[in-house]
């Protein structure tokens, strides 16, 4: 992200976020749940907090870690959290099945999400993913879109070996040989494993499945 951009984020998260605590005459508290454990794109709501920014406009923010957007989208439409970063493909999944959000900003104009593969492997496309192992976990971004991609190469799940493992051990399992690839967010993914084990990625938005993926 080139620094003028960030620099427009961050001013962009914190007057949007005096916004929905309702103006600026009292502090406000809110939570804030992300839609995962740190990576870069989180880096401008982080700054924000600790340069102080959000408690100049009379914001009082807690951050917390998210284990998935589903789970975070879930938390704010029951009310349990404020505000969610989340990809906003999945909420928009959510809105329309009636869970009561909506979106207010979008900072991430192209969908992240890519199957990240060996750079080794020869695999290059969805077709090329058949009878493959594949790792993803329940609450991820990518499970409302795996059936629509797979029959962009003319698979199903019948095709692939999808394991559904805990978020947290599936960079692991895939750094130790044991799947052929990891369903996940392309920025967050490839840095973890690209020192153990050289990847690219097959991207989701390659295949015309593509929308805003943050926000």
């Amino acid at each position: 992200m080139k620094i003028h951009s960030f620099r427009l984020l961050i001013a962009a998260l914190v007057g949007i976020l005096a916004l929905h605590a309702g103006g600026l005459a009292r502090a406000e508290r809110l939570t804030v749940r992300l839609d995962f454990i740190p990576v870069g794109f989180h880096a401008a709501m982080h700054l924000a907090k600790e340069k102080g920014w959000f408690a100049r406009e009379g914001l009082e923010v807690e951050i917390q870690d998210g284990t998935g957007s589903l789970n975070t989208i879930q938390l704010v439409g029951s009310g349990q959290i404020d505000v969610g970063q989340v990809q906003l493909g999945v909420m928009a999944i959510a809105r329309e099945k009636g869970v009561p959000i909506k979106s207010f900003a979008g900072f991430v104009r192209k969908s992240d999400l890519g199957v990240i593969v060996p750079r080794d492997s020869g695999l290059k496309t969805v077709t090329d993913l058949k009878g493959k192992k594949l790792l993803c976990f329940t609450a991820s971004p990518w499970a409302p879109f795996i059936d629509n991609f797979l029959a962009k190469g003319g698979l199903d799940r019948n095709s692939v070996e999808i394991s559904m493992v805990p978020p947290a051990t599936m960079a692991a399992v895939y750094m130790s040989n044991g799947a052929d690839g990891i369903m996940t967010v392309e920025p967050f993914g490839l840095p973890i494993v690209e020192k153990t084990r050289p990847s690219t990625s097959i991207r989701l938005a390659d295949y015309g499945i593509n929308f805003r993926a943050m926000g």
